[in-house]
C-alpha cells in the first residue's frame, strides 16, 4: 500500500526504531548490541606487579612470620629440667620463693616481706632424701614423749600434707612404725570419709598424726572443724614426684591451695614460735 501523501514522514523519521539483531542493515561500523543486565565483563587474568628494588615480597613476609613463630620461647619439660639440673632437696628458701612469686601481684612488698620466715622455723633439710618414716624419726626424736603429752582435740600434733589421696594412703602405710600406739592417726582427704564424718571424728577424738591433702585441709580449717593452735609440726611432702616428675608445688591447682594455707594459717603460727615446718 502506498504511503499517504498527507503523511509528514520527515517529522516522524527520528521516532522510528532502528532494527536490531541479524536483520539490521548498515555499514558495520557500529558496535554490536550488548546485554546490559549481564554486567561488565571481568578480566580473569590477575594483574601482577613486579616488586621494586629493596621492597619485601610476600614470600619474605611469610618467612619472617615463620621465623618469629620458630623463635617463640618454649618452656622446657620437668624431665628436661631434671636432666639439666641435678635433683636437690627442698630448702627454706625454695618455699619462700614459691610463696613470694605466687603473691607477687596481690601483695605489696611489705606484705610479702612479712611472709619471710627464719631458717630456725624449719626442720633440718632432708639432704640424703631419707624416707618419710626415717626422716621424722631422726628429726623428731621426742615424738613418743610428745604423743603422750598431747590431749587436744581438733588440733593434730603433726600435720603431713601430700598431693593426692593415693599418695596419702602410700604414706600411711610407710609410716606404720612412726604411728605405733599410743599414736592416733587420721586420713583427711576426700575419697576416704565425707567432710561431716571427718569433722565429727576430729571433734570426738585426739589425733596425733593427720595425713591431709591441701584442699580437704583448707576446707576443715575454713569450716572451723580443725585448728592448728596445738600443732607442733607442719610437714610438706615436698621432694616426692609423681609419674610426670612433678612435685606437689608444680601442679597449679595444688599450689594455689597450698600457698593459701601457708599465708592464712601456717605463717602466723610459725611466727608465734609454736610450730615448725618440715620439707620431706
Amino acid at each position: 500500500m502506498a504511503d499517504d501523501l498527507d503523511d509528514e514522514w520527515w517529522l516522524n523519521s527520528g521516532s522510528r526504531s532502528k532494527p536490531t539483531g541479524r536483520g539490521r542493515t548498515g555499514t558495520g561500523d557500529e558496535p554490536p548490541d550488548v546485554d546490559s543486565s549481564a554486567g561488565p565483563i571481568k578480566n580473569k587474568r590477575r594483574r601482577t606487579e613486579t616488586p621494586a628494588a629493596g621492597s619485601c615480597t610476600g614470600n619474605s613476609k611469610s618467612s619472617t612470620k615463620r621465623k618469629s613463630k620458630g623463635q617463640k620461647h618454649k618452656r622446657r619439660k620437668i624431665t628436661e629440667e631434671l636432666l639439666a639440673n641435678p635433683r636437690t632437696p627442698g630448702r627454706p628458701g625454695d618455699l619462700h620463693t614459691e610463696l613470694v612469686n605466687h603473691y607477687r601481684d596481690e601483695l605489696t612488698i611489705i606484705e610479702r616481706n612479712q611472709l619471710r620466715l627464719p631458717e630456725t622455723s624449719y626442720l633440718p633439710v632432708n639432704e640424703d632424701f631419707l624416707e618419710t618414716n626415717k626422716y621424722l624419726r631422726q628429726e623428731i626424736p621426742t615424738w613418743d614423749t610428745e604423743v603422750l603429752g598431747h590431749c587436744r582435740k581438733k588440733s593434730p600434733l603433726l600435720v603431713l600434707v601430700c598431693s593426692s589421696a593415693i599418695r596419702a594412703v602410700s604414706l600411711y602405710k610407710e609410716l606404720k612404725e612412726f604411728r605405733n600406739p599410743p599414736c592416733k592417726s587420721a586420713k583427711l582427704f576426700a575419697k576416704h570419709m565425707k567432710f561431716d564424718e571427718q569433722s565429727l571424728y576430729l571433734s570426738n577424738n585426739v589425733v596425733h598424726l593427720a595425713l591431709c591433702t591441701p584442699h580437704r585441709l583448707q576446707s576443715l580449717l575454713d569450716g572451723k572443724a580443725m585448728s592448728l593452735k596445738r600443732t607442733r609440726y607442719f610437714v610438706l611432702d615436698w621432694n616426692w614426684r609423681d609419674i610426670k616428675s612433678a612435685r606437689m608445688v608444680d601442679v597449679k591447682q595444688i599450689r594455689q591451695t597450698l600457698m593459701a594455707l601457708l599465708k592464712d594459717y601456717v605463717v602466723v603460727r610459725v611466727q608465734k614460735k609454736t610450730m615448725k615446718i618440715g620439707l620431706v
